[in-house]
C-alpha cells in the first residue's frame, strides 16, 4: 500500500478531514490538527514528511530553529502538552521561548 493511501486510511478511521494537495494531489494531503495547525503531508520514495503550516512570528521561527537549550533536556508545553528533547545542535542557544508545536510562550521554573 502506498503511504500517502494508508495515510488517508489512518486519518479517515480517526475521523479527521483531509484533502488532497493542489501541488501534488496523488502524493501530498493536507489536514489540520486538533489545536487548527495544518499539515501537509508528502510521500517521498515510500515514507511520509510533514510539515507544519501555522501562523507564528519571526522571533518564534528564530526560537523553533536556533533559540534552543542544552542537549538532552526535556520541554514540555503546558498548553498542549508537547514533550519535546533539545539535541546536540541546539547546544548553547539557551532554552526556546515558544512551543514548537502550538506557538505558545514557554515558561521555566
Amino acid at each position: 500500500m502506498r503511504a500517502t493511501k494508508e495515510l488517508r486510511m489512518l486519518l479517515d478511521q480517526r475521523g479527521v478531514s483531509w484533502m488532497p494537495s493542489a501541488w501534488s494531489p496523488q502524493y501530498e494531503t493536507y489536514y489540520q490538527t486538533d489545536n487548527g495547525v495544518g499539515v501537509v503531508a508528502s510521500e517521498i520514495n515510500g515514507k511520509i514528511t510533514a510539515r507544519f503550516e501555522s501562523r507564528i512570528t519571526p522571533e518564534q521561527a528564530v526560537d523553533a530553529t536556533i533559540g534552543h537549550g542544552p542537549e538532552g533536556e526535556m520541554h514540555m508545553c503546558e498548553n498542549c502538552a508537547c514533550a519535546y528533547e533539545l539535541n546536540i545542535i541546539d547546544k548553547g542557544y539557551g532554552k526556546p521561548r515558544f512551543c514548537p508545536n502550538c506557538g505558545s510562550r514557554l515558561m521555566y521554573s
